[in-house]
């Protein structure tokens, strides 16, 4: 007699009455969750997060309205300014991809063509110092310094 109340309340335990199918969609949610969280590496988010707060904070200055006196040419020079600056602190990326990344903003952002741009960076004082660091780079790497 034990053992049929014992099948009987398992199987109320399982009906859909008790919750069964939705127990079910959550461990079968909670699964996927898990599946989830597996493949998608977390940890490189966290460790860029700065360069997404940088991102953000560009998107938000954009999208601020231009204070008098200031042209929006001039709002996006700030702009891009503000983020290079986040990203040179906090380095979330290389340095020479922020670099990159500056100049890619001159093109995209201020609508300058790009032989200007580099018309720009092909200056003497530009190339000497590129070309200091050049020598600096070569003399650490051959253990010289």
């Amino acid at each position: 007699m034990a053992r049929i109340s014992l099948v009987r309340d398992s199987l109320q335990a399982r009906s859909p009455e008790y919750g069964f199918s939705t127990l079910r969609l959550r461990r079968r949610g909670y699964q996927r969750l898990i599946l989830l969280k597996s493949h998608i590496n977390f940890f490189y988010f966290w460790e860029k997060r700065w360069f997404f707060v940088a991102m953000a904070l560009g998107a938000f200055m954009l999208s601020l309205p231009v204070p008098s006196g200031l042209s929006p040419e001039g709002m996006i020079v700030l702009t891009m300014s503000v983020v290079a600056t986040v990203l040179f602190v906090t380095e979330p990326i290389p340095l020479p991809t922020v670099a990159l990344l500056i100049i890619v903003g001159q093109v995209t952002l201020l609508s300058i063509p790009s032989t200007i741009v580099a018309k720009s960076l092909m200056t003497d004082s530009v190339l000497f110092i590129m070309g200091s660091l050049m020598l600096a780079v070569a003399v650490v790497k051959q253990k010289l310094d």
